[in-house]
């Protein structure tokens, strides 16, 4: 009964590391796009949008994301969705702040056209739109904050 427990605990160790696959990217607002993704060299938004595919995350460093919306190039797809998730709750933040330049399309997330996306942790203040999202389907929000936004 011991050797059959172990066999499926590595059975279910092996489907759960399987199912979790895809790349991790970690993005902060200043950084360089052509840096690595890493913790200590993080990518630009700009870059994460254009590299996530199914099943990758990339991971929000604190601080105020004022030039580009979460705008994934791509879909995510059944089971593998593509996510963005603050790497602390609330304290990736995006705003139009009075000299930043405007978001493209005026939002903090823009997921038209783009389904299996799922977005958890960021707060949104003050941005014109908080989502475009024309056409979108399986678009997760997971315990975001959205302030002082117009439409």
């Amino acid at each position: 009964m011991k050797a059959y427990s172990v066999y499926v605990g590595l059975i279910l160790t092996c489907t759960v590391s399987c199912a979790a696959s895809g790349a991790i990217y970690f993005v902060a607002p200043d950084a360089a796009a052509d840096n690595a993704g890493t913790r200590q060299a993080p990518i630009s938004l700009k870059r994460a949008n254009k590299l996530l595919k199914p099943g990758d995350t990339a991971i929000l460093l604190d601080g105020t994301y004022t030039h580009t919306p979460i705008s994934p190039a791509r879909s995510g797809a059944n089971g593998k969705s593509i996510t963005y998730r603050a790497a602390n709750r609330h304290k990736a933040i995006f705003t139009e702040g009075r000299s930043a330049p405007k978001f493209r399309g005026a939002a903090s997330i823009v997921v038209s056209h783009r389904s299996h996306i799922t977005i958890e942790g960021i707060k949104s203040v003050g941005v014109k739109r908080w989502l475009i999202g024309v056409e979108a389907s399986r678009i997760t929000l997971s315990d975001c904050r959205f302030e002082k936004s117009t439409g």
